[in-house]
Protein backbone atom coordinates (compact mmCIF):
# COMPACT_ATOMS: atom_id res chain seq x y z
CA UNK A 1 0.00 0.00 0.00
CA UNK A 2 2.52 2.30 1.16
CA UNK A 3 4.51 1.62 -2.36
CA UNK A 4 1.84 2.28 -4.52
CA UNK A 5 1.40 5.48 -2.72
CA UNK A 6 4.74 6.20 -3.16
CA UNK A 7 4.81 5.64 -7.18
CA UNK A 8 1.43 7.70 -7.43
CA UNK A 9 3.64 10.61 -5.29
CA UNK A 10 6.18 10.43 -7.82
CA UNK A 11 4.44 9.83 -11.07
CA UNK A 12 2.01 13.17 -10.20
CA UNK A 13 5.28 14.88 -9.23
CA UNK A 14 7.11 14.29 -12.15
CA UNK A 15 4.42 15.23 -15.02
CA UNK A 16 6.20 18.99 -14.75
CA UNK A 17 8.68 17.01 -17.21
CA UNK A 18 6.17 16.46 -19.62
CA UNK A 19 4.33 19.93 -18.60
CA UNK A 20 7.35 22.09 -19.62
CA UNK A 21 8.14 21.74 -23.23
CA UNK A 22 4.01 22.55 -23.19
CA UNK A 23 4.59 25.59 -21.66
CA UNK A 24 7.55 26.52 -24.19
CA UNK A 25 5.71 26.38 -26.91
CA UNK A 26 2.96 27.89 -25.77
CA UNK A 27 5.46 30.97 -24.66
CA UNK A 28 7.16 30.61 -28.11
CA UNK A 29 3.59 30.96 -29.68
CA UNK A 30 2.82 34.35 -27.87
CA UNK A 31 5.75 35.78 -28.52
CA UNK A 32 5.26 35.18 -32.15
CA UNK A 33 1.66 36.40 -32.32
CA UNK A 34 2.30 39.74 -30.42
CA UNK A 35 5.52 39.85 -32.89
CA UNK A 36 3.10 39.79 -35.72
CA UNK A 37 0.39 42.22 -34.09
CA UNK A 38 3.12 44.77 -33.34
CA UNK A 39 4.28 44.67 -36.76
CA UNK A 40 1.13 44.96 -38.08
CA UNK A 41 0.19 48.55 -35.87
CA UNK A 42 -2.20 46.58 -34.01
CA UNK A 43 -1.55 47.85 -30.81
CA UNK A 44 -4.23 47.54 -29.27
CA UNK A 45 -5.11 44.11 -29.11
CA UNK A 46 -1.65 43.09 -29.01
CA UNK A 47 -2.14 44.95 -25.65
CA UNK A 48 -5.75 43.22 -24.63
CA UNK A 49 -4.30 39.93 -26.00
CA UNK A 50 -0.49 40.40 -23.42
CA UNK A 51 -2.80 41.29 -20.60
CA UNK A 52 -5.44 39.32 -20.55
CA UNK A 53 -5.13 35.74 -22.80
CA UNK A 54 -1.51 35.58 -22.82
CA UNK A 55 -0.70 37.10 -19.67
CA UNK A 56 2.38 34.75 -17.82
CA UNK A 57 -0.09 33.65 -14.89
CA UNK A 58 -2.51 33.00 -17.47
CA UNK A 59 -0.19 30.60 -19.49
CA UNK A 60 1.42 29.24 -16.47
CA UNK A 61 -2.10 28.61 -15.05
CA UNK A 62 -3.48 26.96 -18.21
CA UNK A 63 -0.19 24.48 -18.93
CA UNK A 64 -0.66 23.16 -15.33
CA UNK A 65 -4.04 22.29 -15.77
CA UNK A 66 -4.74 21.52 -19.57
CA UNK A 67 -2.75 18.87 -20.33
CA UNK A 68 -3.05 16.70 -16.68
CA UNK A 69 -6.33 18.58 -16.50
CA UNK A 70 -7.27 15.71 -14.21
CA UNK A 71 -5.88 17.28 -11.20
CA UNK A 72 -7.51 19.69 -10.05
CA UNK A 73 -11.36 17.93 -10.18
CA UNK A 74 -10.09 15.81 -7.03
CA UNK A 75 -11.75 18.54 -5.13
CA UNK A 76 -11.57 16.33 -1.85
CA UNK A 77 -8.02 15.62 -2.23
CA UNK A 78 -6.41 12.60 -1.36
CA UNK A 79 -10.44 11.52 0.00
CA UNK A 80 -11.43 12.23 -3.54
CA UNK A 81 -12.55 9.17 -5.60
CA UNK A 82 -9.94 9.70 -8.51
CA UNK A 83 -7.16 9.53 -5.44
CA UNK A 84 -8.40 6.66 -4.25
CA UNK A 85 -8.89 4.71 -8.00
CA UNK A 86 -5.36 6.15 -8.99
CA UNK A 87 -4.15 5.19 -5.87
CA UNK A 88 -5.80 1.76 -6.43
CA UNK A 89 -7.59 1.39 -2.35
CA UNK A 90 -9.06 -1.62 -1.76
CA UNK A 91 -11.92 -1.80 0.69
CA UNK A 92 -10.70 -0.91 4.22
CA UNK A 93 -6.84 0.36 3.29
CA UNK A 94 -8.43 3.87 3.57
CA UNK A 95 -7.94 3.33 7.18
CA UNK A 96 -3.63 1.92 6.98
CA UNK A 97 -3.13 4.81 4.40
CA UNK A 98 -4.57 8.10 5.96
CA UNK A 99 -5.44 7.27 9.92
CA UNK A 100 -8.88 7.00 9.71
CA UNK A 101 -12.03 5.41 7.37
CA UNK A 102 -13.18 8.55 6.57
CA UNK A 103 -11.81 12.44 6.49
CA UNK A 104 -13.17 15.19 9.54
CA UNK A 105 -15.40 17.73 8.38
CA UNK A 106 -12.54 20.31 8.94
CA UNK A 107 -10.59 18.28 6.64
CA UNK A 108 -13.26 18.04 3.63
CA UNK A 109 -13.91 21.93 4.24
CA UNK A 110 -10.80 22.72 3.97
CA UNK A 111 -10.35 20.73 0.36
CA UNK A 112 -13.56 22.11 -1.22
CA UNK A 113 -12.46 25.64 -0.28
CA UNK A 114 -8.84 25.39 -1.98
CA UNK A 115 -10.40 25.52 -5.74
CA UNK A 116 -12.47 28.39 -4.95
CA UNK A 117 -9.65 30.49 -3.08
CA UNK A 118 -7.16 29.21 -6.07
CA UNK A 119 -10.21 31.46 -8.48
CA UNK A 120 -10.51 34.36 -6.59
CA UNK A 121 -6.53 34.65 -6.34
CA UNK A 122 -5.92 34.21 -9.63
CA UNK A 123 -8.38 37.14 -9.89
CA UNK A 124 -6.29 39.92 -7.62
CA UNK A 125 -2.88 38.39 -9.53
Amino acid sequence: LHGRAMRLGIVLSTLIVFQRPIQFLVIAFRKMTLACLDSWSLHGLSGFLSAYIFDHHVILSLTTVLPFGWTPFMIDGPWSSAAKTLVMLKEGEEQELMGSSKPSDGEVYFWKLRLPVFVLLRMVV
